[in-house]
């Protein structure tokens, strides 16, 4: 298991290897600090390198600090999790509450961040911060984790091409040292081809000359004789293709580097240089696939040439691995590709131009607000020709005063108003910044300007200050409580109702929270609904409001006021629902209770036994079920009337009722059929002794009116003593154990058992 502390070392040393700490402010790093704010419409974006101690800034937009203590980041979280840290409300999160970020500048409630990787290792962070809690949604998470890729691929960038160049350089140096050594040996050879032997000595010292060359050079060199075969190979190339000198040597080049798809096309082109000594690659560079020897493709860039030595031709070629150099290549592509992609798609103009003034970017949202693309106009026509008026939308703009102008001439705008007002279209009015581009030695490279439309937000903020006392007028005399709480959860509007039903003026309520306007047992029923709304969603809830021994049933519905993207407040509505809700629950009542005995219905009884069924599997207990018939209950109404025959059933329930406990359900089912249900019964024994209480509780005789009655029962008891209960199953086994007491003479009881049958024939 590898230690914390050599982890640490470990991410320590990539950070290093960067060699970026303290150095200056870059361009190609603030632009997606710069593009972070704008998307999220955030205040602070960074890109941060956690060092051993510190947090530094290789950039930072909307904080002047250009580093901070380690003990206080919360990218050094981030980098430790090794993913994407998302803080939406910091004052809330226990780790970060009590963090002097937090509770003071810059007054961090918003955090996140996503790691960005050197050999591996996390580095640092590309983070955005606001100064209000906020969600983060899944898309929002992707573009994040998409910029941070870019960013690390800039921080890489520098390194691997460096390394590159100077490989290459050094290869070109070798190279021209080369040519230029064999072309003085060969120089002095032609004038002493007298001296043979000296000669001879000569050519044998540029040989070995030639080879220490090739075996130092960072390029990998393959020679091949006629037939394809390798006959040299350097260091290089055994770094890059993975065969050592001595595996390679001797075996066809093609079966080393050559994928199988392009074997033959290579094999032909070897026939043609030896044969011809021509070739579609002879004399120049070219990049081709090759294998390694793990199998892996590659890409690399080769430069072949032929020579004959003692009549027959062999092949040279210098070879380099620029499979990295692609893929930095097509991670620049895509970071095009991404910024484009991201400029297309916000809602925020954009539009940028060059060092001398001519336009660059003209993106989707800028294309709409003028109703055409870009064209090549000096900046002198732009106010004309782009319809540039000052806010009024009357007086238009001068060159000088247009924003990506004064950009250019090295001004940073903040929110400056404008407004674009093309012929024959609606003009929009916009809050447009920017700042002029320049490189990290402090060349001007061009401008930038960024433009948001403020048009509805206008007309808005008109049309509610004409409605405002209209509002007034109508929320004062309608029958509800209407309110507003401001951004800091007091009223801020409050109409008379509240005079009348919670007994405080609106002078009195406004400026207060809730709890302070009317205590904690007021707030408290509505906070989850309330809590809601600030999280943007629109939320409704009931609850009382109690005064002077008045109690009314009330339904609050808070509706958000977002603005900008941000819940700034929140209205509330509330009305009477008194009358509404004792009518449900009247109704309710009706249509669970039987009429005559006011004791449960069938349909309450059904929802009652499923109710039971499903608890069954978690009960230590069992339950069960009786089916109650008065014994000759048609006699009594034959004989005494329906009149009777009601009183005798209104009798009959409230004496069952009284028996059994209060968490017992006894219901009538139809006519003389009652039902009891019997929660957490354990054994026979239990509801045996229910049954004769029921029925020692009918020996008094009934009084109906001048009559009095003998009345008996007989009763059927199904008991859900085994698992696998069901409400047919149960009613079945009750039904039958009915039967068989009425076949025992009535005036008892019989029990059916769910495990087995246990008919208990005992007089009453």
């Amino acid at each position: 298991m590898v230690s914390t502390t050599s982890t640490e070392q470990a991410r320590l040393c990539a950070l290093a290897e960067l060699d970026i700490l303290d150095t200056p402010a870059e361009t190609r790093f603030d632009r997606f600090t710069r593009l972070a704010a704008m998307t999220f419409d955030a205040p602070i974006a960074l890109v941060s390198l956690v060092d051993a101690d510190r947090q530094w800034f290789k950039s930072r937009h909307g904080l002047a600090a250009p580093e901070t203590p380690r003990s206080l980041s919360f990218c050094a979280h981030a980098v430790a999790a090794g993913g994407m840290l998302v803080v939406p409300d910091a004052a809330a999160d226990p780790r970060f509450a009590d963090n002097l970020l937090v509770t003071g500048e810059p007054h961090i409630r918003f955090y996140a961040g996503q790691p960005v990787y050197n050999e591996g290792q996390a580095v640092g962070t590309l983070c955005v911060i606001d100064t209000r809690a906020r969600t983060f949604s899944s898309e929002q998470r992707a573009v994040l984790a998409d910029l941070a890729r870019l960013v690390e691929a800039e921080l890489n960038q520098t390194r691997v091409v460096a390394a590159r160049m100077l490989a290459e350089q050094a290869l070109k140096s070798l190279n021209t040292e080369l040519e230029g050594r064999i072309a003085a040996r060969t120089a002095e050879l032609e004038e002493k081809v007298a001296q043979a032997e000296a000669a001879e000595a000569l050519l044998r010292q540029s040989e070995a000359w030639n080879r220490t060359i090739i075996a130092s050079s960072f390029s990998g060199f393959i020679g091949a004789d006629s037939e394809g075969r390798v006959v040299a190979w350097n260091p290089s190339a055994e770094r890059i293709f993975g065969w050592t000198e001595a595996q390679a040597k001797g075996r066809p080049l093609a079966e080393l580097i050559v994928p199988a798809p392009q074997r033959a096309a290579h094999l032909d082109n070897m026939r043609r240089l030896v044969e011809l000594g021509e070739g579609p690659y002879l004399a120049r560079s070219v990049q081709l696939a090759a294998l390694t020897h793990s199998g892996r493709q590659i890409t690399i860039e080769m430069t072949l040439a032929t020579h004959v030595w003692n009549g027959a031709r062999y092949v040279g070629a210098f070879v380099n691995d620029i499979s990295e150099r692609i893929r930095i290549q097509q991670q620049m592509e895509e970071k095009e590709e991404l910024l484009d992609a991201v400029l297309e798609s916000i809602d925020v103009g954009v539009v940028a131009c060059d060092a001398v003034g001519n336009l660059s970017l003209f993106n989707r949202s800028a294309r709409e607000f003028h109703g055409f693309d870009l064209k090549a106009v000096p900046a002198a026509e732009w106010p004309q020709h782009y319809s540039l008026f000052h806010a009024d939308g009357r007086t238009a703009m001068t060159m000088d005063e247009v924003p990506l102008v004064r950009a250019l001439k090295g001004e940073v705008v903040r929110n400056g108003a404008m407004v674009i007002a093309p012929s024959g279209r609606a003009p929009y009015t916009l809050m447009a910044s920017g700042r002029p581009l320049r490189s990290a030695q402090g060349k001007t490279l061009g401008a930038v300007v960024a433009m948001k439309d403020i048009t509805e937000l206008n007309a808005s903020r008109n049309r509610v200050l004409e409605s405002e006392n209209r509002l007034r007028t109508i929320t004062d005399n309608l029958p509800v409580l209407i309110a507003y709480l401001d951004h800091e959860q007091r009223y801020g509007f409050a109409n008379v109702v509240h005079q009348s039903w919670l007994g405080k003026t609106s002078e009195q309520i406004v400026g207060l929270t809730m709890v302070e306007a009317f205590g904690e047992e007021y707030y408290g029923p509505q906070k989850e609904a309330i809590d809601d709304a600030w999280q943007g969603k629109a939320s409704q809830c009931e609850h009382d409001i109690i005064r002077k021994k008045h109690a009314r049933i009330v339904h609050s519905t808070f509706l958000p006021h977002v603005r900008d993207g941000a819940v700034v407040g929140v209205y509330i509505l509330t009305t009477d629902a008194t009358a509404a809700r004792m009518h449900e629950r009247n109704l309710h009542a009706l249509a669970h209770t039987d009429a005559l005995t006011g004791i449960p219905n069938r349909r309450q009884f059904e929802l009652g036994l499923q109710s039971a069924v499903e608890r069954a599997p978690s009960r230590e207990k069992g339950f069960a079920l009786f089916y109650l018939d008065i014994d000759h209950f048609k006699a009594i109404n034959d004989t005494h009337g329906h009149a009777i025959g009601d009183m005798v059933l209104v009798e009959f329930a409230r004496r069952v009722r009284n028996v059994v406990r209060s968490s017992d359900l006894v219901a009538r089912l139809a006519g003389d059929e009652f039902t009891v249900l019997l929660e957490e019964c354990g054994s026979p024994r239990d509801v045996e002794l229910v049954a004769k209480k029921i029925l020692q509780a009918l020996e008094a005789p009934f009084m109906a009116g001048s009559h009095a009655l003998r009345i008996g029962a007989t009763i059927g008891i199904g008991l859900a003593d085994a698992p696998g209960v069901t409400a047919q199953g149960i009613g079945e086994l009750a039904d039958r154990a009915l039967y068989q007491a009425k076949a025992a003479g009535r005036n008892t009881f019989a029990i059916a058992r769910m495990a087995e049958l246990l008919p208990l024939d005992n007089a009453a």
